[in-house]
């Protein structure tokens, strides 16, 4: 099973399709339940929620430690892969 992503009209605002799932109708939108995380000008990680089901959708990612979300976090703030 593979996770939705996006394609790069999803950031310039190109024709669709916008995602690999074809469920986005318009770029820079989120589907119900879900997030992206991307880097800001300082190198942060920073996470947007479409709604609350996404943000409980990367806290229980976040928790788990076997997910990449949980892999990513523990490796910025450890410096452990």
């Amino acid at each position: 099973m593979v996770s939705n992503f996006v394609f790069p009209t999803w950031f310039d605002g190109g024709a669709a399709p916008f995602d690999f799932l074809k469920r986005l109708t318009v770029a820079e939108d989120t589907t119900a339940g879900g997030y992206y995380e991307y880097l800001d000008g300082a190198g942060n990680s920073q996470q947007v929620f479409a709604d609350a089901r996404g943000r409980q959708a990367w806290l229980a990612k976040l928790t788990n430690p076997t997910s990449r979300v949980h892999a990513r976090v523990r490796s910025a703030v450890h410096g452990v892969r």
